[in-house]
């Protein structure tokens, strides 16, 4: 399988739009994170897609630190970047690496991951597009949008800030069940906002 992640135009982002905005992983203790995501995130900073200020979040349910955080995806790229990287580029890396714990079973309260993240992107100074990778459980699809709506992290349409949401595969078990899952996130996401990735 090829990295996921492989230009910010195939998530609805133009490389001038990234310099505003917030990549988010939901399910960031994962091995698609550690394998996939993260390296791919690090191929477009070195092909200088992400300018420096661009913050990768990764969410999941277990305590950790953002140094900690760090730490397991040195690790992974160490394992998944052919060549291994420099010092220069790790550090500039890592101080866009921040970890926020947060519940993703339903009925979750994204409250506190909406307080911590703006004031990462505050600390960072971004603020116009996040993009979140649905790096979970596909069961947890529809209770992470339903929070993400009720802590107010889904801008309207005439909200300056934008958001795109991607969704990896399985998508549905088959084709009425993704049907059936397309219309539950249309009660709360636009169809721009969607993004499905199959490989």
């Amino acid at each position: 399988m090829s990295n996921p992640v492989t230009s910010p135009v195939a998530i609805g982002v133009s490389t001038s739009g990234l310099k505003d905005s917030a990549i988010m992983i939901f399910g960031a203790s994962g091995d698609l994170t550690a394998r996939k995501l993260i390296p791919a995130l690090f191929m477009l900073q070195r092909k200088e897609f992400l300018p420096p200020n661009v913050p990768i979040i990764g969410v999941a349910r277990r305590e950790k630190t953002d140094d900690s955080f760090r730490a397991e995806m040195k690790v992974a790229l160490s394992k998944n970047i052919k060549g291994g990287i420099t010092d220069g580029e790790w550090e500039t890396f890592s101080k866009r690496l921040f970890y926020v714990a947060s519940n993703l079973e339903e009925g979750a309260d994204f409250g506190p991951l909406r307080d911590s993240v703006e004031k990462i992107e505050r600390q960072q100074g971004v603020g116009g597009t996040r993009v979140i990778y649905m790096a979970t459980d596909p069961k947890l699809f529809l209770s992470a949008v339903d929070a993400l709506g009720k802590a107010d992290m889904i801008p309207g349409a005439e909200s300056p800030r934008k958001l795109r949401i991607v969704f990896e595969k399985p998508f549905g078990r088959d084709f009425n069940s993704s049907r059936q899952l397309s219309q539950s996130l249309s009660k709360q996401l636009s169809e721009d906002q969607i993004y499905r990735i199959d490989h």
